[in-house]
């Protein structure tokens, strides 16, 4: 009998080792450095995506990449205007036009992610137009940017409002913002 628990033990820690020299074996084929990640698709062709709204993609040093809305025909937002990305007096406001099916009951969560995809400040976009139509309609944010947040950039999320809770009708577009902050010169 105490052979038989001795080889069990045995064949425990043997099994062991082995799963943790796969799982070591796997890191190390995942830290390959002749990969070269700049953006969202070099990511997506090496490493999984994680399957969130907007898609997000981590490689394993760490770094978070985005696939990003620049052409994206259901949202319109004039990211060359003067006063985009201007922060005053802790606030941030997002103008801009997004189809109607993308609000209920006139408004849709918007939020702002750090570079590592944390969110660190979130705000209802709302319309005061007729929000019931696929047009795009006219939408406003007005985001608190917390003092302690005086990073130069975030993201953008602008999530479509799903009051069904179904999954296969949620949705996010995603930007990255440059901030400028208005210093008081009093």
């Amino acid at each position: 009998m105490n052979l038989i628990k001795k080889n069990y033990k045995t064949i425990l820690v043997v099994v062991l080792v082995f799963f943790l020299l796969i799982i070591w074996a796997s890191w190390q084929l995942a830290k390959d450095p002749s990969i070269s990640i700049h953006n969202f698709e070099d990511c997506k062709n090496h490493y999984p995506i994680i399957s969130m709204h907007p898609a997000r993609c981590w490689t394993p040093e760490g770094q978070l990449h985005i696939k990003y809305s620049f052409n994206d025909p259901r949202a319109v937002i004039d990211f060359e205007d003067d006063s985009f990305g201007l922060v005053e007096d802790g606030s941030l406001l997002i103008e801009g036009e997004i189809t109607g099916s993308w609000f209920f009951e006139a408004s849709f969560l918007a939020e702002l992610l750090d570079g590592h995809g944390q969110r660190f400040a979130w705000a209802l976009a709302n319309t005061s137009e007729d929000w019931m139509t696929s047009d795009l309609i006219p939408f406003q944010i007005v985001f608190k940017i917390p003092e302690d947040y005086q990073f130069p950039n975030a993201i953008l999320v602008l999530v479509r409002d799903n009051p069904s809770g179904l999954e296969e009708h949620d949705d996010a577009l995603a930007w990255p913002i440059e901030f400028k902050y208005l210093i008081d010169s009093e």
